[in-house]
């Protein structure tokens, strides 16, 4: 009865195992010598349960993963293959368009070319001729003798063979526009020494026994070349870069306009309206 019965097995505590009680938490604080044995296992097994149940997921989520990569693969093969096919029609592209360039930019130098001989053409065909503008429309009125009473008042007496035809020019009928009288003349001779004898290209209307108009504009005629009308544009608006840029000189000879910058500088010649950028130097 005496003996030592330090052998014998602890009384099994009946304390509830807490929630708390996982495998790394009994092995680490040394829990389990109080526990049954069962438990233990029980515990245990139900860890590694957990642990498989973690690994198959884990199996099946990396399964996943690999279907997803080898579709994005084939994706991306797919996407490479059609960059690729992209990259070879950007290329025919740019070089077609580099073509087109070419091809748009000679295109161009001919039509500027074949504008510019057109306009050679119209201008040489006006060469013969004079336009005077703002004379009041009188009815039966002799367009040849109101052109020699003009001229005689520039100082030039033009004999009445020396004129080839006059005629009042065609306007719109709903314009304000007086139309203007074009002559054309038999001799150079003639229509030289009208532009070279006037003090001044314009004369008043008054001056020729018409009531003087209420409206300024038309209180003077005027004594011009016979221009294209695309020349009479670029006119306009290289006299009206004349006054902003403070040019010194624009005018028209043989049909040619010229600029000059300032008084003593060489004289440009403005083809094209492309040649009024030399105001904006």
């Amino acid at each position: 009865m005496g003996k030592n019965n330090s052998n014998k097995m602890k009384p099994i505590d009946s304390t509830p195992i807490k929630s708390d009680n996982s495998v790394i938490n009994i092995l680490h604080n040394g829990t389990y010598s109080n526990m049954d044995p069962m438990e233990v296992v029980k515990l245990v097994l139900t860890e590694l349960c957990d642990i498989k149940t973690l690994l198959v997921n884990y199996q099946e989520e990396v399964k996943t993963l690999k279907q997803k990569q080898e579709i994005m693969d084939n994706s991306l093969k797919f996407l490479n293959n059609d960059v690729e096919e992209l990259q070879v029609k950007v290329k025919e592209l740019t070089a077609e368009n580099a073509h087109l360039k070419e091809s748009f930019a000679s295109l161009t130098t001919k039509t500027d070319t074949n504008t510019q001989k057109i306009s050679n053409a119209e201008d040489y065909s006006r060469r013969m001729n004079l336009e005077i503008t703002d004379i009041p429309v009188e009815v039966n009125e002799d367009c040849a003798a109101i052109a020699r009473e003009v001229f005689d008042m520039v100082g030039v007496s033009v004999p009445e063979k020396e004129i080839s035809v006059a005629h009042r020019v065609k306007v719109n009928s709903a314009s304000d526009k007086i139309p203007s009288i074009i002559i054309k003349f038999r001799d150079l001779f003639f229509r030289n020494k009208v532009l070279n004898s006037r003090s001044s290209n314009r004369i008043r209307i008054a001056d020729m026994g018409f009531s003087l108009p209420t409206d300024s504009k038309h209180q003077y005629a005027y004594i011009n070349e016979h221009l294209t009308p695309e020349k009479k544009h670029l006119l306009y608006l290289a006299k009206k870069l004349k006054m902003e840029k403070k040019w010194s000189y624009i005018g028209v000879n043989d049909g040619k306009i010229y600029a000059r910058k300032a008084d003593g500088t060489d004289k440009i010649e403005i083809h094209q309206e492309k040649d009024l950028a030399i105001f904006h130097k």
